[in-house]
């Protein structure tokens, strides 16, 4: 896999990589657990230098052949004075011993970049504004560095060299001169240890009084600021914005997912801000995850969208960064770290996936793997690789892609990956089986309908099982009703199950109640919607609990507040459902239902065809759920692969749906049937 890893990619960068990886990870050692006591000022000097050269040679931006002595001399007298204090600390005995292999790859890398013919690299391109998609923006700039926190070097011990002893006295004479040589030390000490105290602060003089401004101006003016200053509040500003589109772009149930492009925009516009900034502003980035009084995933997100539009392996090496350093608190910052790769135009996002694949940890190798997939960069040698896998988050990755890819050991993996435990595992077994044609999903998904994912399991059926399932279902209903089935009926969508789902409506299970409404509006369309009240937040996940950062816990006094003084609760969310008021259900029906077959299949009032299903994920207000589950009936009710995903940018959805339409319009030649094609393409 190794020769297949790095295909198309030249050996020296490789080598390069190597010696990156394993000084990432040296001088992480040394922030958590190189004991103090050493002047890690010049070290850090020569390792900020050494990075600076091997990225400059890297991206070209200097000869090569020139670079990369100078950083292996820069690292080798980092090493140096790391081994030489690795007798008494042996974690820097590991790090010189970590350098020194990095040095030997830089070694090869030199010798096999002797022979290569210098060009210089083009010039930076005008800068142009971000729509719809990221673009790549070059600049002229230094390269980033690492932004390390060393061990600081102990503050010296105050110490005063002993006085020569006075001259024992023999006479009255002698002895007055002995009293006063003692007065006087004792008012020196006294005076030196007046000049070791902090000086007390004078109060701060009260400022006189402004007049009352003009109307319509501010009574008091923003405070002076400097240019540099000025341009470090704006850029952090463009950094929040960033972390915050990151968290809220995806779009909720009644809401058009069209609608993110709208945050998408904003984002762009500030990452392209950030880059007008220039680099200074690039050089924060890092500093402010760093520097986070907790550890916080959306900010990877941030920082990896921004530097991805900038041209550049050090800048996405920054990137890489803040994860490692983030993702030891909380593994959510591998999720986010993953979907920005997959979102960002730099072409080194795959180079950076390729490396994930050597990391010790599974979830890790995974991600990068998934990253490679969705890019269409993932080898076959490398998704056979993750499919026989011992690590159930490897085999999750790795599944659905050789299915995809029609790869020729795709049953075997399913095969094995059926004995395998994990709900993500189960996940990609079905996506696997849906997009291979295996005649075993329909047995897998009943197996599954009273695990840990029964509510999905049950969606699955209905929307990719035959008409037999969604008899098996039907008969659920009457048995042990549940949201599941529930919905998994409005999938199924077969006519004869309107009124049993219109008597659920009838019940005293809200929950259930409002599964059957959602149920019949997917099955008929019948627009029978009402504004719901939903409590403020209740749309967005439970809150994450509050992070230890080490400082004294709240005040009592201020967590128990005055019951006559509470916040106010905010107001409620308003989201457009389904009625489940019976009454109007069943005046709908008297009105409508001699349109509706039973035996045939409806989706959304007519019968259903995969152009349904098309147009559904094109034009309906779904959940990126729901859309994952069309984009599966799609590939099962078609026999056809066209890559999609929810989380990607608008332009690039709609470039997939207009990929879609005639392989889902030649698809749709029986409205109303249950059929799947005999063969796929």
């Amino acid at each position: 896999m190794q020769a297949a890893a790095i295909e198309g990619q030249e050996a020296w960068r490789e080598r390069i990589e190597v010696a990156l990886s394993v000084l990432r990870v040296s001088c992480r050692s040394i922030e958590v657990a190189a004991a103090p006591g050493l002047d890690f000022a010049p070290v850090e000097h020569d390792l900020t230098e050494a990075h600076a050269q091997l990225l400059l040679a890297y991206d070209g931006e200097v000869d090569p052949a020139k670079a990369l002595p100078l950083g292996l001399g820069h690292l080798e007298r980092a090493r140096s004075v790391l081994a030489a204090r690795g007798e008494v600390d042996p974690v820097l005995a590991g790090v010189a011993e970590r350098f020194a292999q990095a040095g030997q790859q830089l070694a090869e890398a030199t010798q096999l970049i002797a022979a290569r013919v210098y060009l210089p690299p083009s010039p930076p391109r005008e800068q142009l504004a971000s729509l719809r998609l990221p673009r790549l923006h070059r600049v002229t700039r230094p390269r980033l560095t690492p932004c390390w926190r060393f061990p600081p070097l102990p503050a010296p011990e105050v110490t005063e060299a002993p006085l020569p002893a006075l001259p024992q006295p023999t006479d009255f004479d002698a002895l007055e001169q002995t009293m006063e040589a003692l007065k006087e030390r004792a008012a020196q000490r006294q005076e030196r240890a007046k000049e070791r105290q902090p000086k007390a602060e004078r109060p701060p003089r009260p400022e006189p009084e402004r007049p009352e401004p003009p109307p319509g101006f501010a009574r008091d003016p923003l405070p002076q600021q400097s240019a540099d200053e000025f341009l470090r509040q704006s850029a952090r500003l463009c950094f929040e914005e960033v972390t915050m589109v990151g968290m809220a772009r995806l779009p909720f149930l009644d809401e058009p997912w069209r609608g993110m492009e709208i945050l998408d925009q904003r984002m762009l516009s500030a990452i392209d801000a950030i880059v007008a900034l220039g680099p200074p502003a690039f050089t924060e980035l890092e500093r402010w995850v760093v520097e986070s009084p907790a550890p916080e995933p959306f900010r990877v997100f941030a920082i990896t969208m921004i530097l991805g539009s900038l041209e550049g392996r050090d800048a996405l090496a920054a990137a890489e960064r803040a994860f490692y350093r983030v993702v030891t608190a909380d593994p959510e910052a591998g999720a986010q770290f993953a979907r920005a790769l997959r979102l960002t135009a730099h072409p080194h996002a795959v180079t950076v996936a390729r490396r994930l694949l050597h990391d010790p940890t599974p979830a890790h190798r995974a991600l990068g793997l998934e990253v490679l997939a969705h890019h269409g960069a993932a080898t076959p040698e490398e998704l056979a690789w993750g499919a026989a896998a011992a690590e159930p988050e490897l085999v999750a990755a790795a599944l659905f892609p050789l299915a995809a890819a029609k790869h020729p050991g795709t049953q075997a993996a399913i095969t094995r990956a059926l004995t395998l435990p994990g709900s993500a595992v189960r996940r990609a077994v079905w996506r696997a089986m849906t997009v291979s044609g295996d005649p075993r999903l329909s047995h897998v998904l009943h197996q599954d309908l009273t695990s840990e994912l029964s509510l999905e399991a049950h969606v699955r059926l209905g929307a990719l099982g035959s008409q037999q399932d969604s008899e098996l279902l039907y008969q659920e209903l009457g048995q042990a009703p549940s949201e599941g089935v529930i919905a998994a009926l409005g999938w199924a969508g077969d006519a004869r199950f309107i009124e049993p789902l219109m008597q659920v409506l009838k019940g005293k299970d809200k929950a259930l109640a409002q599964a059957a409404a959602l149920a019949l509006e997917r099955l008929t369309r019948a627009g029978l919607f009402i504004e719901v009240e939903v409590p403020p937040e209740e749309l967005e996940g439970p809150p994450a609990p509050e992070p230890n950062t080490g400082e004294p816990a709240e005040p009592l006094a201020k967590a128990v507040s005055d019951p006559r003084d509470l916040p106010d609760p905010g107001s409620p969310d308003l989201v457009l459902l389904p009625t489940t008021d019976f009454n109007r259900w069943h005046r709908w029906w008297r009105d409508n239902g001699a349109r509706f077959t039973p035996g045939t299949r409806y989706r959304r009032g007519v019968p259903y065809s995969p152009l349904v299903s098309w147009n559904e994920l094109d034009a309906a207000p779904c959940t990126p759920g729901e859309r994952r589950v069309l984009q599966e009936e799609l590939i099962s009710r078609t026999g056809s692969y066209v890559a999609f995903d929810v989380d990607q940018w608008v332009y690039r959805q709609e470039a997939a749906l207009a990929m879609w339409e005639p392989k889902a319009r030649a698809a749709s030649g029986r409205p109303g049937a249950w059929a799947t094609p005999s063969r796929r393409s």
